[in-house]
């Protein structure tokens, strides 16, 4: 953790940096402070659809539109807002970044409380291939759907409503799904790959719920070839040729074919009790159940899912080499804590205070 404190001598002399000091407008000072090295030479646009956000160039209101003026290769930066975005269609290779989620239930999340909710379909087309969608949160009977090869889905929270989180297309491939937030209900599986020849997908890190009864977690069709592993996962698993494990299931039933089923955990017999796998386990013994929304679900001491992966590692959603991260906040620093007055002096300068937090 790093934390930074600034007292200038002078005044600011620019008056659009000091009104936004002003207004205390921190999301956006944070997503200036995480630009890297790797990507000064790439463009930047910011989306924000605050009434009174800054406006100009490479701002914009809709992530349609700065979608629409970005290069292959660009960075969108998406603001936390108390009012929802649009749906939007991907057909270049972009970074499209927003602020994570449960940001009031964490601690040193983000000084803006506001997730960056979109509220329509996410498209990624022919064209996106290499784009990565992370610390988004998709609501209501809307879906992400992949027709493109190549996409990383990472730290979104995906809450929909009679629909999917997320649907493949047939006939692509490298797709990661790693360290989102899924819950879903409705005659629809929450990760959806039934189209054919859908190869090399990683469902990894995951916090998996369909809410209805006899409803879908995960469903993959038999041309296709996946891993499953570190999930915690409530409802139905259909899957073939896939590697399955260290993962916890919650409730549900499994079936499929010409799998390798290692080290998972489960409340009745789905897996067996060979190769690792664990049956009939009290589930709610293993996490902690408490605190925010998502941290309830880390391993409490003593858990039986300790060290009962692959190799020794913990099973669940925390355990591996990609362990979840509470409330998604992207892989960049983020502040967490702004304070500046909203006046200065030639005298005094304008002090700003604030603290700064990475997150890998």
């Amino acid at each position: 953790m790093n934390i930074i404190n600034v007292r200038n001598e002078k005044l600011i002399s620019n008056i659009q940096f000091k009104r936004w000091v002003m207004k205390k407008r921190t999301v956006f000072f944070a997503f200036l402070l995480s630009i890297s090295a790797s990507t000064l030479f790439a463009r930047i646009l910011i989306v924000n659809n605050t009434p009174g956000a800054p406006t100009g160039y490479n701002y914009f209101t809709t992530i349609q539109a700065a979608h629409d003026n970005a290069g292959s290769g660009d960075t969108i930066y998406v603001i936390g807002s108390s009012s929802a975005y649009a749906g939007f269609n991907v057909s270049k290779k972009l970074v499209m970044i927003g602020p994570g989620y449960f940001l009031t239930e964490n601690p040193e999340t983000q000084a803006n409380p506001n997730s960056a909710t979109v509220s329509g379909d996410i498209n990624f087309y022919s064209g996106s291939s290499g784009s990565v969608l992370t610390g988004i949160t998709l609501i209501g009977g809307n879906t992400i759907t992949i027709q493109a090869s190549n996409i990383t889905l990472k730290r979104n929270k995906l809450s929909v409503g009679n629909s999917s989180c997320i649907d493949l297309d047939s006939n692509i491939g490298n797709i990661i799904i790693v360290q989102n937030y899924m819950t879903a209900q409705g005659n629809y599986a929450a990760i959806k790959l039934i189209n054919s020849n859908i190869q090399n997908v990683l469902i990894s890190n995951n916090f998996i719920e369909q809410t209805s009864s006899g409803g879908k977690a995960i469903e993959i069709s038999s041309s296709s070839s996946v891993i499953i592993k570190n999930n915690i996962i409530k409802g139905n698993l259909v899957a073939y040729n896939s590697n399955i494990q260290n993962n916890i299931m919650r409730e549900g039933t499994f079936t499929g074919a010409n799998n390798i089923i290692l080290n998972n955990i489960d409340n009745s017999t789905q897996f067996g009790s060979s190769n690792g796998n664990q049956s009939n386990v009290n589930i709610p013994n293993l996490f902690i159940g408490t605190g925010s929304t998502d941290g309830q679900w880390q391993l409490k001491q003593g858990s039986l899912a300790i060290g009962a992966g692959v190799d020794g590692i913990d099973c669940g959603m925390f355990g591996g080499v990609t362990p979840y991260v509470l409330s998604g906040l992207p892989s960049i620093p983020a502040i967490y804590f702004f304070d500046a007055p909203t006046s200065g002096s030639n005298a005094k300068g304008l002090p700003i205070h604030i603290k700064v937090k990475s997150h890998n």
